[in-house]
């Protein structure tokens, strides 16, 4: 039998190489951006499910012993295992959240790494249900648990950590239930299934991360498939390691003076749960970004040996101090009577609020759609007041257009814009005694129709021109936001005869491409992480839109309208926002940001175009993305008289009042046909 003496050093280790594994990922990983990636921790970063699996070998294990050796033990199974582990997980959730809240960073789940908590739970909802009378079909029903909980977690894109070592809970039970029969066979000849079991790990370990690349040699365009195959192989490699170190285990003979080794180890076996949902904080404060590469970092510690000291130590204290706490209120809850009636009447309170909120949501839901149905008439009202209809390709492209001058101004609004036509229309207004400007609704977006073409960068690009050419413009400044200057770099590509100028305003560059998704080794892999992640965002956007709760998400038009005159059409924004936000063309649009941008990699502007960058200087200074901003722009640059990078102090919504644009008209001087 494996000493529970041996299995909390085991889990005590595997704890601070989990810690380890983490840090390799945020420092070390191939995935992280190059002007802050650092050697060291390499080999940490594909190690991380081997680990956790043991963890799920343990608790299965430990799980069937129990339930085979104590009375009543499933009596109060599910409130004792759920409150000492969802305390735990309560504490450091309101950990994250007072981090989270000072980086004004806020969304969920607020502990990334919490997924071993989610899972656990559904774990231990699963054993109570198929073991509680235990029949010769436990063993099977559990399994169905396990493969239905996995299918789901594949379809909601959750990740292949999710799925890859759950199933050798599976494996813990098994061995558990058939130790005796097993240690027999094992008694005489214990190297040779170490041995076996070490092989077969390491095989399904080297393939499973040789696999990517070699669908990319191989250029399997079906990437679904091979992801299908290396999470099979991955649950082999937990698998046999699980059994690798339960074997491991079975030959450490239980000393009853055990050494300061095993001491330490054991230490933190005591408060695994503790230390691997707080050191993730420590991780994230300490790194070069904080949770996102977008985010700016908390308190970078470049050093990584320094890093990984402080993120330890920290760790530990905090994991000891949150084990503590979790030890009073349990002592609390046995000892005083007071207590142990408030926390009671918490899950009362709790299942109130639960009945509030189901009440809540569906106010919401039936208000949000009487609300679209009663704004209808003003979308109406805007789109006949204000929106001319350009047909390109059999679509109707929605434009607003203002002023006159010796050039035109064609705005691309950014992705996650829902409606260019009135989002930019105040800065329009201002800009029409200048120039002549063009507003353009892409196709799926404000009052445009909808297309089913692929959202390549031609397919903007063609978009663009067709509008130009119904409107017979020439000496065309584009002005592009974000990921929209990737399809005016197209533009200038395909049809640089008439633009005499290139306005960005926190402009893209070709190598955000990369950074958007998270870790992949090949294009193929990221392309379809991309698709995924994308089209699972759009599944949730419906929720929210079904609920109502999409309402709350709006971004805050009314502030930015503000004093602009527009505020009676802030309902249109509104209703644009929900009708546009994560659909289909704005989906396909982001699932192929990554081809794009790659079109276009080796983009240099005509050295006779006017070109201005303009970004915020917090985007240089903390690398957003882990990309040296200004490094690429000077990439994309071939005239330094007519062509600038500005950075700026103002923030994001400073776009829509004072962008600097109209000191970049007056600067471009046009005679004739020539600029």
């Amino acid at each position: 039998m494996m000493s529970a003496k041996n299995s909390k050093c085991i889990l005590g280790l595997f704890a601070v190489l989990i810690m380890m594994h983490h840090l390799g990922q945020k420092v070390s990983a191939p995935w992280v951006p190059d002007t802050v990636r650092q050697h060291g921790l390499e080999i940490f970063v594909p190690i991380g499910y081997l680990l956790v699996a043991f963890f799920f070998f343990c608790s299965g294990y430990g799980l069937y012993k129990s339930a085979k050796t104590k009375e009543f033990y499933f009596t109060g199974f599910l409130v004792k295992k759920f409150n000492n582990t969802l305390l735990v997980f309560l504490i450091a959730d309101i950990a994250y959240l007072a981090v989270r809240v000072t980086q004004d960073v806020i969304d969920f789940p607020l502990n990334p790494y919490s997924w071993f908590v989610e899972t656990i739970v559904i774990l231990y909802i699963g054993f109570y249900l198929t073991y509680k009378k235990e029949g010769r079909f436990s063993f099977t029903l559990m399994s169905l648990w396990i493969l239905a909980y996995t299918v789901i977690c594949y379809v909601l894109d959750k990740g292949n950590w999710w799925i890859n070592s759950t199933p050798v809970f599976l494996l813990g039970i098994y061995f558990a239930g058939h130790e005796e029969s097993t240690l027999k066979k094992i008694t005489d000849k214990k190297a040779v299934p170490i041995i076996i079991s070490a092989a077969v790990t390491l095989i399904a370990f080297v393939i499973s991360e040789k696999a990517g690349f070699l669908s990319g040699l191989l250029h399997i365009k079906n990437y679904g498939f091979v992801n299908i195959f290396i999470v099979i192989v991955q649950i082999i490699a937990s698998s046999f390691f699980s059994i690798f170190v339960y074997l491991i285990a079975l030959c450490i003979k239980d000393k009853e003076k055990r050494g300061p080794v095993a001491i330490v180890l054991t230490f933190f076996g005591n408060m695994t749960l503790e230390f691997y949902l707080i050191h993730g904080l420590f991780v994230q404060i300490f790194g070069h970004h904080f949770l996102y590469d977008s985010v700016k970092p908390v308190a970078y510690i470049k050093f990584v040996p320094l890093y990984v000291l402080v993120v330890f130590v920290l760790a530990t204290v905090s994991a000891f101090a949150l084990k503590k706490l979790k030890d009073l209120a349990f002592f609390c809850y046995d000892t005083f009577p007071m207590f142990r009636k408030f926390c009671n009447e918490q899950k009362k309170i709790g299942l109130v609020i639960l009945g509030l909120f189901v009440l809540f949501t569906v106010i919401c839901a039936v208000s949000s759609h009487k609300s679209s149905r009663e704004a209808e008439p003003v979308l109406d009202e805007y789109a006949k007041e204000f929106i001319d209809f350009v047909d390109v390709d059999g679509t109707k492209v929605a434009t607003y257009v203002t002023g006159e001058g010796d050039c035109t101004l064609v705005f691309l609004g950014d992705d996650s814009q829902p409606c260019p036509t009135l989002y930019y229309r105040f800065l329009a207004d201002r800009l029409s005694d200048a120039a002549k400007v063009v507003l353009i609704d892409f196709p799926g977006k404000g009052f445009s129709e909808d297309s089913d073409a692929e959202r390549t960068s031609d397919y903007f690009a063609d978009i663009v021109h067709g509008v130009i050419e119904e409107t017979g413009d020439e000496n065309i400044v584009l002005v592009a936001s974000e990921l929209s200057s990737v399809y005016a770099f197209r533009y200038i590509e395909k049809y640089p005869d008439n633009v005499v100028g290139f306005f960005g305003i926190d402009p893209a560059v070709p190598e955000l491409g990369k950074h958007l998704n998270g870790n992949y080794s090949n294009d193929v892999e990221y392309r379809w992480n991309l698709k995924r992640t994308f089209n699972y965002e759009k599944m949730v956007e419906k929720l929210m839109v079904a609920t109502g709760f999409v309402r709350f998400e709006y971004p805050a038009y009314e502030f930015i309208f503000y004093g602009s005159g527009l505020q009676k059409w802030v309902p249109v924004m509104k209703e644009k926002y929900i009708s546009t936000h994560m659909n289909s063309a704005h989906v396909n649009e982001l699932a192929n940001s990554y081809d794009n941008c790659m079109a276009v990699k080796d983009f240099k502007m005509p050295e006779n175009i006017h070109a201005c960058f303009l970004m915020n200087i917090y985007v240089k200074t903390e690398k957003i993305y882990g990309i040296d901003w200004q490094k690429e722009y000077e990439k994309i640059v071939t005239n330094e008289e007519k062509q600038e990078i500005v950075f700026t102090n103002w923030g994001a919504d400073a776009r829509y009042y004072d962008t600097k644009i109209e000191e970049f008209v007056k600067s471009i001087e046009i005679t004739g046909s020539g600029y």
